[in-house]
């Protein structure tokens, strides 16, 4: 995955290993977070759509990164 700045926020981006959203494997969002005062907000991305789906919002980063890296429903990771 890949790290990114984009408008105040942090891209998530990987190549599309499932060939899911992409059949060619190219890369894909993954998640978008944003600090807004004392909470972290967590989106993902809905290709069906094409938007940025919130998902909830967390005190602590640790937290809102483990929803991301275990990710059961694979609503981030396609």
């Amino acid at each position: 995955p890949t790290v990114q700045t984009v408008d105040a926020a942090w891209l998530i981006t990987s190549p599309c290993c499932s060939r899911n959203v992409d059949p060619e494997g190219g890369v894909i969002a993954i998640a978008r977070i944003e600090r807004l005062d004392e909470d972290w907000r967590l989106s993902r991305y809905d290709y069906t759509e094409a938007v940025w789906v919130l998902y909830g919002e967390y005190l602590d980063l640790d937290a809102l990164l483990r929803v991301i890296c275990v990710d059961k429903e694979r609503l981030f990771w396609p």
